[in-house]
């Protein structure tokens, strides 16, 4: 597994939902597209901002090192000052030396940060400012969750997945548990819309941009915000479509897919998928990782 690299000397990170004060130098590491990048993701498999990274990152083709945070005591990044998930580290190249690398954490800010190397175009011309970013990238995704965390079986179904790869441990089960449960409460109360009336708003702002596009991108093809999206869905249904519950229930929660259909937005993810999987191997939660979650479900309490 790879290590948590060095920072540059005199790197300001940046503070949760704060932009960075100063951006990545990107001409002098000599960084123009994304095959000239060279990254870190700090990243949990269930965490629905790590699969929107992880999901940018494969689109464009990005090589890319990682790190699964390990819970609950943060081991293995214990030299980064920030201790939640996605953390990006942006490193010079080969052949420039040990120079420590530039570290960005909050999902927006990085999406942000790498969407002119990915894109070619500002994110400013292209999406507007942070406000409009974060309004795509940080609410929709709670819409998911909050939702989620209205059925039934929804607190302990992402206490279970998040708690990948550590399920079996009993103080984590612990401290998981509570955790979504005390936390998601407020987010309910602070966030009350559903997730099917945030891809309605989400639809309408594609319409809106009159590109004629299907895609947020206003192109042929789907752009990080986008791709952001697809995974924050991808990441939900890989937690709702249970493998051990579904089958021994013999059904799938469909809600999500219901939702889907309800807001008009089956045509872009549909749209979104297909290029996804046409470009990536790796899909945004892989067998492997849904089989760890199946495989605690007995066990988990």
């Amino acid at each position: 597994m790879a290590e948590f690299p060095a920072i540059a000397d005199g790197w300001e990170v940046n503070a949760e939902n704060k932009d960075l004060k100063e951006p990545i130098p990107w001409e002098s590491l000599g960084v123009k597209s994304a095959k000239d990048l060279k990254v870190t993701l700090v990243h949990r498999w269930f965490s629905p901002p790590s699969a929107a990274i992880r999901c940018i990152l494969n689109y464009y083709q990005v090589p890319q090192e990682r790190i699964s945070m390990e819970m609950p005591f943060k081991g293995n990044i214990s030299n980064s000052p920030y201790k939640q998930v996605p953390q990006l580290v942006v490193s010079p190249p080969e052949g420039q030396g040990d120079k420590g690398g530039y570290l960005v954490v909050d999902s927006w800010v990085i999406i942000k940060n790498l969407y002119p190397i990915l894109t070619g175009s500002k994110v400013e011309e292209d999406i507007g400012d942070d406000a409009a970013l974060k309004e795509v990238v940080g609410k929709l995704p709670l819409a998911l969750q909050t939702t989620l965390m209205g059925k039934s079986e929804g607190p302990g179904q992402f206490a279970r997945h998040f708690a990948v790869p550590e399920s079996r441990d009993p103080l984590f089960k612990v401290l998981c548990s509570y955790f979504v449960q005390s936390k998601m409460g407020k987010l309910q109360k602070k966030f009350p819309e559903t997730f099917e009336e945030k891809m309605q708003w989400f639809m309408d702002k594609i319409k809106s941009r009159n590109s004629g596009s299907k895609f947020f991108s206003k192109t042929k093809e789907p752009g990080p915000v986008d791709l952001a999206v697809y995974a924050y869905i991808a990441n939900g249904l890989a937690i709702v479509q249970d493998k051990a519950v579904n089958k021994d229930q013999g059904a799938e929660e469909n809600w999500i897919m219901d939702s889907l259909k309800s807001s008009g937005s089956m045509d872009w993810f549909t749209g979104v998928d297909e290029a996804y999987k046409a470009k990536c191997q790796e899909a945004v939660i892989p067998e492997d990782i849904k089989e760890q979650a199946a495989s605690s479900v007995w066990g988990w309490w």
